[in-house]
């Protein structure tokens, strides 16, 4: 109901033309937005004329002011959290996989990260600790082999005892890449999830 507009009006710079919402078949709150010029689509980022090939200069139709606050993100987190068994693609676009809390005798502990834009020869670390601060869980992927648009991965523990020990764990992801020789965080997540 945020809609302020309607079908073929005009408007100007900085009108106010609604609210930005997510349905819940969603991974985070995001607008789908077509640009048209004598009824042909136009890219905002790129200008009416098309260009040559990847790296051509371009002729944004963005305002200096709105291109600073429209700053490209190469790589980051679509989403993260805690689960009791290996996450599953459908059920995360649902929503699931989010509780605050798990029960104690959960089968298995497992963080998970969901990231856009990992990139040929970027890793991911993940670490899992327990309510007294000690690592029970560590994962250092390989390179990756390909650029993924949107990847997953986890890590994680079966349960060995009768139940967990009861507190909050805490899951941290880093994505590293290779730059000038050395490898660089791109950017790190934290989840907790309490066990009870």
């Amino acid at each position: 109901g945020s809609v302020q507009v309607r079908s073929g009006q005009a408007v100007a710079s900085g009108e106010v033309l609604g609210l930005v919402g997510m349905s819940g078949q969603a991974e985070f709150p995001h607008v789908h937005l077509t640009v048209r010029f004598n009824n042909v689509a136009v890219d905002p980022f790129v200008g009416p004329a098309p260009i040559a090939a990847c790296g051509a200069a371009r002729t944004p139709l963005w305002s200096a002011a709105a291109q600073a606050k429209l700053g490209y993100v190469r790589s980051g987190l679509l989403n993260a959290g805690f689960a009791a068994a290996a996450p599953e693609s459908p059920a995360i676009l649902l929503g699931q996989y989010q509780d605050p809390a798990l029960p104690r005798d959960a089968a298995n502990l497992v963080f998970w990260v969901e990231a856009f834009g990992v990139n040929t020869g970027d890793r991911s670390r993940l670490t899992v600790t327990a309510p007294n601060g000690r690592a029970i869980a560590n994962q250092t992927t390989e390179p990756s082999t390909q650029h993924w648009a949107s990847r997953m991965v986890y890590t994680g523990l079966r349960r060995t005892t009768p139940q967990w020990e009861a507190g909050v764990y805490k899951g941290v992801y880093v994505l590293e890449r290779m730059i000038n020789g050395a490898w660089t965080t791109v950017f790190t997540v934290e989840r907790q999830v309490e066990l009870r």
